[in-house]
């Protein structure tokens, strides 16, 4: 049986500016790492139409970070603490600039 489709959605790029300056090593804030996550931008969308192969563009660790909630979601599961079914909010470990992303199984045909 074929994996349903999921789409995740970039809901929100973070910043924890006192954090980067104060813990962002000089070479890191010199090539002006305290600045929101460039691989993303808020609102960004991606569709895994084949299970877990990461979308093209889409950052490694980033995928690797969500990974966990991208198998609850294929399964058909959902979280007791988020509004909509077979949907998921996480992000990015990213201390600096995290990424947050919703998670969300297709329905068939869509």
């Amino acid at each position: 049986m074929p994996w349903p489709k999921v789409k995740i959605t970039v809901l929100k790029r973070a910043l924890f500016e006192d954090v980067c300056n104060e813990y962002g090593s000089k070479d890191f804030l010199d090539r002006g790492g305290c600045s929101p996550c460039g691989r993303f931008q808020d609102g960004q969308e991606f569709i895994l139409d084949h299970g877990l192969d990461k979308p093209e563009n889409f950052c490694a660790y980033a995928f690797a970070d969500i990974r966990h909630e991208l198998m609850v979601v294929l399964n058909g599961g959902s979280r007791p603490y988020v509004g909509s079914r077979g949907t998921a909010i996480v992000c990015c470990t990213d201390a600096m600039k995290p990424v947050l992303f919703k998670i969300e199984r297709m329905e068939p045909g869509s």
